[in-house]
Order: structure tokens, then C-alpha cells, then sequence
């Protein structure tokens, strides 16, 4: 399956866009979603990094092991 994914600029509430020429569908779905500026966007707080030294002993092993298997399966 081929994906594209682009940033266009609207103009006059109208876009135009052709595919490339190796793009081969007999139909595409098309989702439009407006981008703002780089500056409205809330940043999300590494939950993770908030958690350092609030769990300790054998839990905080449990965690690491837990966390090390799943990096291991991607």
C-alpha cells in the first residue's frame, strides 16, 4: 500500500494536488486536517522521566524488566 502524507497550502479555501506518477490507485481517501503553528501546540510531559525516584526497590526492577521485554519485541 502506498501512503503520501503532505503539508499544502491553502489558498482561497482551495487546494490542488496531483499524485506522482508511480502512484497507482483506482481510488484514495483524503483526510484533511488544518495545521497551526508550530507555537500553539501543547507540548506533553515525559510521564516516564516524571516517574524517576518516585518508584524504588523490587517494583522499580519489575518496571525495568517490564520495559526492556517490550523494547525487545519491536
Amino acid at each position: 500500500m502506498n501512503a503520501i502524507s503532505e503539508i499544502i497550502e491553502v489558498k482561497a479555501r482551495k487546494i490542488t494536488y496531483a499524485l506522482p506518477p508511480d502512484f497507482d490507485a483506482k481510488k484514495v481517501q483524503i483526510i484533511i486536517l488544518p495545521i497551526e503553528q508550530d507555537n500553539d501546540t501543547v507540548k506533553k510531559k515525559n510521564r516516564i522521566r516524571s516517574l524517576k525516584k518516585t518508584i524504588a526497590g523490587e517494583q522499580a526492577k519489575r518496571l525495568e524488566a517490564h520495559l526492556k521485554e517490550i523494547r525487545e519485541e519491536w
